[in-house]
């Protein structure tokens, strides 16, 4: 069995053979975390200590073993998911989830890479996930944040037809300083995540009748 998608932006699914799987929500969290990991890697501590919350390391990690082994019941991620006894990976076919996808996009500097990549975003990661530690809900705000951010540039990349190149360092922070110019704070989270056209280009008229102004 082929994976066929695995959604975590907006609404997490699993479909595999047609079929939606129930994956555990802490599933797509571990999947979701080690998609936006440098390395793709993490050790089973790290990965421990930010699923749970515990204060008995060896819980945690119980825990864990638990979760990968309900993981390895689904086909569908065998091809997708590996570990040893100290850390868990993605493996090269297993970087195609819609956020993988995502990410590899928006380093593009054309236009159609750009349109496929506002066509994956349909909400922010993991939406409506509910299970977390206090640890992952920290790092998934984060996150959302960034991507977020990233959507939006993308918009401004659509609207004015054409494509924006992004750096990532390496410590994931992105490098906005060639679009955030466009718009203050309160205008770029106010149509961050506006999906109709018409009203974001009327917010980015009044961005720069006002800088005109200016």
């Amino acid at each position: 069995m082929e994976l066929d998608l695995l959604r975590v932006l907006g609404n997490a699914e699993l479909i595999a053979s047609g079929q939606r799987q129930k994956l555990p929500e802490k599933g797509f969290q571990l999947l979701s975390y080690l998609t936006l990991s440098q390395s793709h890697r993490a050790t089973r501590r790290q990965l421990a200590d930010l699923l749970w919350d515990s204060s008995d390391d060896t819980a945690a990690l119980s825990n864990l073993r638990q979760l990968l082994l309900r993981l390895r019941r689904f086909a569908a991620l065998e091809s997708m998911l590996e570990s040893d006894a100290t850390a868990v990976w993605l493996k090269p076919s297993g970087q195609d989830s819609d956020l993988a996808r995502f990410m590899r996009l928006v380093l593009a500097d054309t236009l159609p890479e750009t349109l496929e990549a506002l066509s994956l975003y349909r909400g922010d990661l993991l939406d409506e996930t509910q299970d977390t530690s206090s640890a992952y809900a920290q790092w998934l705000s984060a996150a959302r944040s960034r991507l977020r951010d990233l959507f939006f540039a993308l918009k401004l990349a659509d609207f004015y037809g054409q494509g924006v190149g992004f750096a990532v360092a390496e410590d994931a922070e992105l490098d906005v300083a060639s679009w955030r110019s466009l718009a203050d704070n309160e205008l770029e989270r106010a149509a961050v995540l506006d999906f109709r056209a018409i009203e974001f280009a009327q917010h980015v008229a009044t961005l720069e009748a006002g800088l005109a102004c200016g």
